[in-house]
């Protein structure tokens, strides 16, 4: 990228807050984001880190648009993901993607291939396209193509978290959102997943955006 390009994502005095508590003369607030700013530049991994509670997957919510901020500014590539057009904003939901935690998305009636599919049927993207794209992503995931007629209680752990990279990378995101995605795994697994990310980073140029606890974001060194 030239020097003077905007980073891939920069926020701003990014602040969240909610109300807890509501009276005739008084309302009460908890400041869940206040005052944030960092940027995130293409092909980085960035890794924001503190304990449960502290705001870091609401940070995450705010990027991807799930919920209102209070204040603050949010760019991607340059643009104010609050003022995009139609089709920028379409282009914006393509070009970022999530790793939920497994059970945020690993639905039991869907199997695996149906787990891929959905975000490239909310695409609109042709079935023979459709197809090649999850056998692309289960491999690159780690997995080979038959994971994808198995169902989430037929796997382990580690090939849960596989199949959510999968479905994160299956649209070819400039940039992911990694939600905690070692959590619950053991510390071999959490490690086999570090560096499949590093290699998604690497291969695919995608940029990473990795939420995490101090203990597992030791496995990364941020």
């Amino acid at each position: 990228m030239d020097s003077h390009s905007p980073p891939l994502l920069k926020v701003e005095q990014l602040s969240k807050k909610y109300l807890t508590k509501k009276t005739l003369f008084k309302k009460e607030f908890f400041k869940a984001v206040d005052n944030v700013s960092f940027s995130l530049d293409y092909n980085q991994i960035l890794g924001i880190v503190g304990e449960s509670g502290s705001g870091k997957s609401t940070i995450g919510k705010l990027i991807l648009r799930l919920i209102e901020k209070d204040e603050g500014k949010i760019e991607f590539e340059g643009k104010d993901i609050d003022n995009l057009s139609r089709s920028e904003e379409k282009k914006f939901r393509r070009e970022t993607s999530v790793i939920f935690r497994t059970q945020n998305i690993l639905k039991s009636r869907f199997n695996v291939y149906q787990i891929l599919e959905e975000p490239l049927i909310i695409h609109k993207f042709p079935e023979k396209e459709r197809k090649e794209r999850i056998k692309k992503a289960i491999v690159d995931a780690g997995l080979d193509e038959s994971f994808l007629s198995r169902y989430p209680s037929e796997l382990s752990g580690g090939q849960r978290q596989r199949v959510a990279i999968a479905r994160a990378i299956v649209l070819n995101p400039k940039m992911i959102l990694a939600d905690e995605p070692t959590s619950a795994l053991d510390v071999t697994v959490q490690l086999q997943i570090i560096n499949l990310i590093k290699k998604m980073k690497e291969e695919k140029g995608i940029s990473f955006l990795f939420i995490s606890t101090r203990s597992e974001c030791y496995w990364y060194a941020c």
